[in-house]
């Protein structure tokens, strides 16, 4: 099975009208990883970008500025993406695997169309994705000591691992993490 632990840092919510400003992830064949990647991207002209969403990322005006252009950055994806996946082989793709993941598949996926790409679907499959959110409500449920909520870095916190939130490649390994503790202790109840 090939997964892509993967997450995203946006100038906004709407993959539309903000843009995508980094792009992290690793990838996984038959649970083993293969390839890590951190990638950032300039937003491309006329996306609107949320000074809010800038202040949660640690990112700047400065920073965008000196980012590549986003077509250069898709170029570097899909070299990546080559490396572990034929494009032309509909029985090949990736699954996307985190915290989340359907927010950044929105996004990876208008990512491609405002390159003009129609490449997505043979790469990365929106449906199924591996959502570790509701995976980690529900390792909780019946136990007696919960989380206040179910944010990543409250899940981080919890399970007491260090963790730089917002940034993209932080929360993908973080995700990960707790994805294999709650994986490993399930085991261990079986």
């Amino acid at each position: 099975m090939n997964l892509l632990w993967l997450d995203c840092e946006t100038t906004g919510f709407s993959p539309q009208k903000n843009g995508l400003i980094q792009v992290a992830g690793v990838i996984t064949v038959d649970g083993e990883e293969v390839d890590r990647f951190d990638l950032k991207a300039r937003p491309f002209q006329g996306d609107n970008i949320q000074q809010a969403a800038l202040n949660v990322s640690g990112t700047t005006m400065e920073d965008l500025l000196s980012y590549p252009d986003p077509r250069e950055t898709l170029e570097d994806f899909i070299e990546i993406l080559d490396r572990w996946i034929d494009p032309e082989d509909p029985e090949e793709f990736l699954i996307p695997c985190g915290f989340k993941v359907g927010f950044d598949v929105r996004f990876m996926k208008a990512f491609f169309e405002k390159c003009h790409s129609p490449m997505f679907g043979n790469y990365i499959t929106e449906e199924p994705i591996f959502d570790i959110h509701p995976l980690a409500k529900n390792y909780f449920v019946g136990k007696e000591e919960k989380p206040e909520n179910y944010k990543l870095s409250t899940l981080a916190d919890w399970f007491e691992l260090d963790f730089k939130a917002h940034d993209a490649f932080e929360d993908i390994t973080i995700s990960m993490d707790i994805f294999q503790i709650i994986a490993n202790e399930e085991a261990d109840e079986c």
